[in-house]
């Protein structure tokens, strides 16, 4: 979900910022939105142009707030339940370990293999990595 059609902003009102918190280190130059820990503040104090004025401001705080469900101790359950669930999903997924991209389970056709399952990469062919189960 974007919030440019829910807060009716364009992209150039809107910047977005990745930051990583923790031991992260960066193999590869990253861009300027993309950072880890206090280098998110020297992002957002970057920004000096005004793109919205104080009334359109308080129009998308007014927006949020009123497309908030309301806290009670049964929206806190379903919120912790959701997140739950989204990382159950992400735990269960197998990593290709050789290009990052998701394996999926295949089984084998031919030789004495055959009827074997085993994860293959989802990116086959162009990567031909496989892990076995055990």
């Amino acid at each position: 979900m974007t919030l440019e059609p829910l807060l009716e902003l364009s992209s150039a009102q809107i910047h977005s910022v990745v930051v990583f918190i923790g031991d992260s280190t960066f193999k590869a130059e990253m861009p300027d939105n993309v950072t880890s820990g206090r280098g998110s503040i020297r992002f957002i104090k970057s920004k000096k142009d005004v793109v919205l004025s104080t009334e359109e401001v308080n129009e998308i705080i007014n927006k949020i707030e009123t497309g908030r469900l309301s806290q009670s101790f049964n929206t806190n359950r379903q919120h912790v339940k959701h997140v739950k669930d989204i990382v159950k999903g992400k735990k269960e997924v197998v990593v290709c370990p050789e290009c990052s991209s998701p394996m999926v389970m295949r089984e084998a056709l031919k030789k004495d293999n055959k009827g074997n399952t085993f994860w293959g990469c989802s990116r086959f062919p162009a990567c031909r990595c496989i892990v076995s189960i055990t």
